[in-house]
């Protein structure tokens, strides 16, 4: 497993907060989610 220290600017951070709002997860599985759409699409 790989670990990143990423740093994210106030609106991305407030759009993360809203994802992990809207599907119920974490931060990691948010941002695992996020990838898993993009690399589909």
């Amino acid at each position: 497993m790989k670990n990143f220290d990423i740093q994210l600017d106030e609106e991305y951070a407030q759009k993360l907060a809203y994802i992990q709002q809207e599907a119920d997860q974490d931060t990691v599985e948010a941002i695992k989610s996020s990838i898993e759409l993009r690399y589909q699409g």
